[in-house]
């Protein structure tokens, strides 16, 4: 099944990709400090809090992800390059954490022997990444790899996204029908997540690390991409006023009840996000590379290896930054991207076909 009434192209010129290393950052930062005790300037923590990564990706992969279905041509090529895209980082991430584990020594007989550690090394392969045995919890930081949880929440969008538009492609008119559905289910969503509900209970939990605490931001992403055009032209050259807007919002926010107020703030965080992808002059990543994925997948590894060391304060908060980018570098020079180029390659020569 094609969904060429998806199609609404944005082009490249735009700072998405920046943004995604910022994102990445952010993540890398507010971990790092909290985990190896070193305490960021007020400025930085305080701005660092209110620009959380997490959200800004989930909006970005929303916007991204709808515009790869679209140009992909088919189902079967959008799932192969989202494979491509998520899994190699993925299990290259996991081989580390168990090299990490066995050089520290923390897979001795009894381990290795307990039943929990096939399962715990299959919940890590296959996108069951909130699976943590009790054995692990004395290392690091307690959790070998804990930033992966979001890894189902955003298997779970890929999946969710192309159902969305075979349920819309029924309708009269599949672009409207769709933006209703990214609506509706984005106001469930975010129901969900300002809803006044135990957040220690085992079922919410689990609930909280799959799609249905996250969609509305995923949805925001999508909807951005439905009407591209229209809101780019809203927000171009309006970024900095945008942005104060939003840090005065998102102050006087934050003094209020966190169950509601935080995700008010993720929400409102989507508009100065679009508004510096698509408003401002393009700017290139640094080295034209995508180091985001990597800094995500690789940063809590190399805490939990420099908390073990007890190499904390500003030394390992420098150590941690440093080797993060070095590892996110590697990883996308010599893993990543040649898995994406091989993808790009068979795309391109299909094209030619189809030309000919």
């Amino acid at each position: 099944m094609t969904f060429d009434w998806l199609s609404a192209p944005i082009g490249r010129h735009n700072n998405f990709g920046l943004i995604r290393i910022f994102a990445a950052y952010q993540v890398l930062l507010f971990h790092a400090s909290y985990h190896l005790k070193f305490q960021l300037p007020w400025v930085i923590d305080r701005f660092a809090g209110l620009l959380p990564g997490v959200p800004a990706f989930f909006f970005i992969s929303g916007l991204l992800v709808t515009a790869s279905l679209a140009t992909r041509g088919d189902l079967w090529q959008y799932a192969k390059q989202r494979v491509r895209r998520i899994v190699p980082g993925l299990w290259l991430a996991v081989v580390a954490s168990i090299i990490l584990l066995a050089v520290f020594g923390r897979l001795d007989h009894d381990v290795l022997s307990n039943w929990r550690f096939p399962a715990w090394l299959a919940s890590q392969f296959f996108f069951v990444e909130v699976f943590h045995p009790s054995f692990f919890r004395s290392f690091g930081v307690g959790v070998v790899n804990g930033s992966l949880w979001t890894i189902p929440v955003e298997m779970g969008f890929y999946v969710i996204l192309p159902v969305l538009c075979v349920i819309a492609s029924h309708a009269s008119l599949p672009r409207q029908a769709l933006s209703r559905l990214f609506v509706g289910g984005g106001i469930v969503s975010f129901a969900f997540a300002i809803a006044p509900i135990d957040r220690d209970d085992m079922l919410i939990k689990i609930l909280d690390a799959t799609p249905v605490e996250h969609f509305h931001l995923f949805a925001l992403g999508g909807l951005a991409y439905l009407h591209y055009s229209r809101l780019k032209a809203i927000v171009i050259g309006r970024f900095w006023p945008l942005f104060a807007a939003f840090i005065a919002m998102a102050f006087m926010l934050s003094g209020l009840s966190e169950q509601w107020s935080g995700p008010t703030i993720q929400v409102l965080l989507v508009i100065p996000v679009f508004a510096f992808a698509v408003g401002t002059k393009p700017l290139s990543a640094p080295w034209g590379w995508d180091i985001s994925y990597g800094t995500y997948l690789f940063h809590m590894l190399i805490v939990n290896a420099l908390v073990e060391l007890d190499v904390l304060g500003a030394v390992g908060f420098a150590a941690a930054t440093v080797a993060v980018t070095l590892v996110a570098l590697a990883s996308w020079a010599f893993w990543e991207k040649p898995w994406l180029r091989g993808e790009r390659k068979k795309i391109a020569r299909s094209a030619q076909i189809q030309i000919r």
